[in-house]
């Protein structure tokens, strides 16, 4: 730990503990919401045009949680590989949405969606392999 970490004021634990508990509990109802959607509504083109939707997102939110990490200094370059393959997935997730929200969820096959899904696992391995070792 360093001098200056010492002296800077911290912040009161409850205060954080409480958001965290409560982005928990907005979190656990959102998925329950989904999941009573998905049941009611299993295999209809809304559940897949939702679907798609989530998965987008969920790729946007990893690519930007790993470009955020990519700032913090430590493993920087794995953490930034990491958001490009995050970021490719999210390119062909988008174009894989855009097919099912314009062609009534028919998806053409071979795509350039499927090409970005391919090309995602090139900076993954490329990443795991950049992330620092422990000393053996």
């Amino acid at each position: 730990m360093s001098q200056k970490s010492l002296l800077e004021p911290r912040r009161p634990a409850g205060r954080s503990t409480a958001r965290l508990l409560g982005i928990i509990g907005c979190a656990v109802a959102l998925l329950a919401v989904l999941a009573v959607f998905f049941v009611w509504n299993n295999g209809t083109a809304q559940a897949r045009v939702t679907g798609d939707c989530l998965i987008l997102a969920a790729s946007l939110v990893a690519g930007i949680s790993c470009s955020v990490a990519a700032r913090s200094g430590e493993n920087a370059r794995a953490w930034y590989l990491l958001a490009v393959a995050a970021f490719a997935w999210a390119a062909g997730q988008a174009m894989w949405t855009f097919f099912g929200l314009t062609n009534n969820n028919t998806y053409p096959f071979p795509s350039v969606a499927d090409a970005f899904f391919l090309a995602h696992f090139i900076p993954a391995a490329a990443a795991l392999f950049s992330f620092k070792r422990l000393p053996q």
